[in-house]
């Protein structure tokens, strides 16, 4: 077992694991507040995956290509719209689903 740490908060989740090794996964940051996703590589450490405008987001699946999927809030506290984004290796991004 292998601790992750946080992106400056008290808690981090892991949710996936890649064939290769790459964990992603969220992490509260340091206001305590708000989670941002993670990216997270032996070689790297924890990586803040930001939240492309909304207030907090969360990385759900990676493949072993390096394709992350994470869900993210639009930025609004009360009733946020969830987008699932998919993030490519030259860091592209693509909104697959707003619901």
């Amino acid at each position: 077992m292998i601790d992750l740490g946080t992106l400056g908060g008290r808690f981090s989740t892991a949710y996936a694991i890649s064939g290769k090794g790459v964990v992603v996964g969220a992490s509260s940051i340091a206001d305590g507040d708000t989670s941002h996703a993670f990216m997270w590589t032996r070689e790297a450490g924890m990586v803040d995956l930001g939240t492309l405008g909304g207030f907090a987001s969360w990385a759900h699946a990676v493949s072993d290509d390096g394709v992350r999927r994470r869900q993210q809030s639009d930025g609004q506290r009360r009733k946020p719209r969830l987008h699932v984004v998919s993030t490519d290796r030259d860091e592209r991004h693509r909104d697959d689903w707003a619901g």
